[in-house]
């Protein structure tokens, strides 16, 4: 569960007290991901795009002393998308309606989020 949802904060101290539970952070530098891209017909070109902003983006969210590394964005994101013509314009939908808005909420004062929202669409 993400710190981000925090309304959903006693369910999650519920199931923390009931299971175990381990940490598993964006995986849009690893080898996996690439190669599942690639393998989902992603063209290359895209997919370093995304390892390359995403991997920037998280390292700023980290970093930031309101969020944290518990508000990174992660790659099960992009998992979905269409192959081949129609996945840049499924990664700019997927920027736009989902991840937009959740860095309008992580920085909603200045123009932090739209500065990383226009380096985040592929053009």
């Amino acid at each position: 569960m993400n710190t981000a949802d925090r309304s959903l904060a006693l369910v999650d101290y519920a199931l923390r007290r009931r299971f175990e539970f381990f940490d598993i952070g964006p995986g849009f530098d690893t080898k996996q991901f690439y190669d599942f891209m690639i393998a989902s017909k992603i063209p290359e070109a895209l997919v370093g795009h995304m390892r390359e902003v995403f991997g920037a983006l998280n390292k700023a969210i980290a970093e930031d002393r309101d969020l944290g590394p518990g508000c990174m964005i992660g790659h099960s994101d992009f998992c979905d998308l269409p192959g081949e013509d129609a996945a840049e314009d499924a990664y700019n939908h997927r920027v736009e309606h989902k991840i937009a808005p959740l860095l309008r909420e992580y920085w909603y004062e200045g123009a932090k989020a739209e500065d990383w929202h226009q380096r985040l669409l592929r053009k």
